[in-house]
Protein backbone atom coordinates (compact mmCIF):
# COMPACT_ATOMS: atom_id res chain seq x y z
CA UNK A 1 0.00 0.00 0.00
CA UNK A 2 1.37 3.39 -0.99
CA UNK A 3 1.78 5.88 1.85
CA UNK A 4 1.25 9.61 1.43
CA UNK A 5 4.23 11.97 1.51
CA UNK A 6 2.97 13.43 4.77
CA UNK A 7 2.78 9.98 6.39
CA UNK A 8 6.29 9.17 5.18
CA UNK A 9 7.56 12.54 6.45
CA UNK A 10 6.04 11.92 9.88
CA UNK A 11 7.65 8.48 9.95
CA UNK A 12 11.05 9.95 9.05
CA UNK A 13 10.79 12.53 11.85
CA UNK A 14 9.99 9.73 14.33
CA UNK A 15 12.90 7.66 13.01
CA UNK A 16 15.25 10.64 13.41
CA UNK A 17 14.45 10.68 17.14
CA UNK A 18 15.43 7.04 17.53
CA UNK A 19 18.08 6.31 14.91
CA UNK A 20 21.10 7.94 13.24
CA UNK A 21 20.29 10.13 10.23
CA UNK A 22 21.82 7.69 7.73
CA UNK A 23 19.51 4.89 8.94
CA UNK A 24 16.41 7.07 8.69
CA UNK A 25 17.39 8.21 5.20
CA UNK A 26 18.13 4.65 4.11
CA UNK A 27 14.69 3.54 5.30
CA UNK A 28 13.10 6.46 3.43
CA UNK A 29 15.03 5.65 0.25
CA UNK A 30 13.99 2.00 0.42
CA UNK A 31 10.35 2.95 0.87
CA UNK A 32 10.44 5.46 -1.99
CA UNK A 33 11.98 2.83 -4.28
CA UNK A 34 9.35 0.31 -3.16
CA UNK A 35 6.59 2.82 -3.94
CA UNK A 36 8.27 3.81 -7.22
CA UNK A 37 8.20 7.44 -6.15
CA UNK A 38 11.88 8.37 -6.46
CA UNK A 39 10.99 11.19 -8.86
CA UNK A 40 9.22 12.91 -5.97
CA UNK A 41 12.39 13.42 -3.93
CA UNK A 42 12.16 17.24 -3.94
CA UNK A 43 8.59 17.23 -2.67
CA UNK A 44 9.53 14.55 -0.10
CA UNK A 45 12.36 16.72 1.23
CA UNK A 46 9.89 19.62 1.47
CA UNK A 47 7.37 17.41 3.32
CA UNK A 48 10.04 16.29 5.82
CA UNK A 49 11.03 19.92 6.39
CA UNK A 50 7.41 20.89 6.96
CA UNK A 51 6.94 18.00 9.40
CA UNK A 52 10.12 18.89 11.33
CA UNK A 53 8.80 22.43 11.68
CA UNK A 54 5.30 21.34 12.64
CA UNK A 55 6.36 18.67 15.14
CA UNK A 56 9.49 20.17 16.64
CA UNK A 57 9.63 23.84 15.55
CA UNK A 58 12.87 22.96 13.75
CA UNK A 59 13.17 25.11 10.64
CA UNK A 60 15.24 24.15 7.62
CA UNK A 61 15.97 27.04 5.28
CA UNK A 62 17.83 27.59 2.04
CA UNK A 63 19.31 31.05 1.59
CA UNK A 64 20.32 32.03 -1.92
CA UNK A 65 22.53 35.03 -2.57
CA UNK A 66 24.49 36.34 -5.52
CA UNK A 67 27.66 36.63 -3.44
CA UNK A 68 28.95 34.98 -0.25
CA UNK A 69 27.36 36.43 2.88
CA UNK A 70 29.37 37.74 5.82
CA UNK A 71 29.21 35.91 9.14
CA UNK A 72 27.28 38.83 10.65
CA UNK A 73 24.71 38.65 7.84
CA UNK A 74 24.35 34.90 8.42
CA UNK A 75 23.83 35.45 12.16
CA UNK A 76 21.21 38.12 11.42
CA UNK A 77 19.36 35.77 9.03
CA UNK A 78 19.37 32.99 11.64
CA UNK A 79 18.03 35.34 14.32
CA UNK A 80 15.42 36.74 11.89
CA UNK A 81 14.17 33.25 10.97
CA UNK A 82 14.00 32.07 14.59
CA UNK A 83 12.04 35.16 15.60
CA UNK A 84 9.68 35.47 12.62
CA UNK A 85 8.98 31.74 12.34
CA UNK A 86 8.97 31.11 16.09
CA UNK A 87 11.46 28.29 15.52
CA UNK A 88 13.38 26.69 18.36
CA UNK A 89 16.22 25.66 16.06
CA UNK A 90 17.24 26.58 12.53
CA UNK A 91 19.43 24.83 9.97
CA UNK A 92 20.38 27.08 7.09
CA UNK A 93 21.93 25.95 3.83
CA UNK A 94 23.57 28.72 1.83
CA UNK A 95 23.86 28.71 -1.94
CA UNK A 96 25.35 31.19 -4.40
CA UNK A 97 23.39 31.96 -7.58
CA UNK A 98 24.58 34.94 -9.59
CA UNK A 99 21.28 35.01 -11.52
CA UNK A 100 19.53 36.70 -8.59
CA UNK A 101 21.92 39.64 -9.21
CA UNK A 102 21.85 40.83 -5.58
CA UNK A 103 19.84 40.60 -2.40
CA UNK A 104 18.72 37.26 -1.00
CA UNK A 105 16.02 34.66 -1.38
CA UNK A 106 15.00 32.57 1.65
CA UNK A 107 13.12 29.32 1.08
CA UNK A 108 11.53 27.42 3.98
CA UNK A 109 8.78 24.80 4.18
CA UNK A 110 6.41 27.51 5.42
CA UNK A 111 7.13 30.15 2.80
CA UNK A 112 9.48 32.03 0.50
CA UNK A 113 10.88 35.50 1.04
CA UNK A 114 12.35 36.77 -2.21
CA UNK A 115 14.29 39.99 -1.74
CA UNK A 116 16.47 39.48 -4.80
CA UNK A 117 17.15 42.21 -7.32
CA UNK A 118 16.09 39.79 -10.08
CA UNK A 119 12.66 39.50 -8.42
CA UNK A 120 12.36 43.27 -8.04
CA UNK A 121 13.23 43.74 -11.72
CA UNK A 122 10.63 41.11 -12.68
CA UNK A 123 7.97 42.90 -10.63
CA UNK A 124 8.92 46.21 -12.23
CA UNK A 125 8.74 44.62 -15.68
CA UNK A 126 5.23 43.30 -14.93
CA UNK A 127 4.16 46.67 -13.56
CA UNK A 128 5.35 48.53 -16.66
CA UNK A 129 3.81 46.02 -19.12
Amino acid sequence: MKQSKRTLAKTVVILLDKHPVHQAMEALAQEMVRQRSTRDIDSMVHAIGAELYSAKKHLIAEVISAHPLSSSAKKYIEHFLKKKCKAKTVNIFYRIDSEIIGGIKIITPIGVLNLSIAEQLEQLKQYVS
